[in-house]
């Protein structure tokens, strides 16, 4: 995998969308992966914690 085609991977992994130009199945080993599903994760609870503070600000509430 070239550099420019990790870079696009990893940061489609942030951003939640998933895209990638190449299978991550056969192109990343098993470390690889980990780390994609941790960069993942990561943009999930940053889209969690930018939510909440956007509902926070408006004195809106998050639950019943």
């Amino acid at each position: 995998m070239s550099f420019i085609d990790a870079l696009f991977t990893s940061i489609s992994g942030v951003c939640v969308t998933g895209l990638s130009v190449q299978d991550i199945s056969t192109n990343l080993t098993l470390v690889g992966q980990i780390i994609l599903m941790l960069l993942i994760q990561v943009g999930g609870l940053g889209i969690m914690s930018i939510s909440s503070v956007i509902f926070l600000l408006l004195g809106k509430k998050i639950c019943k």
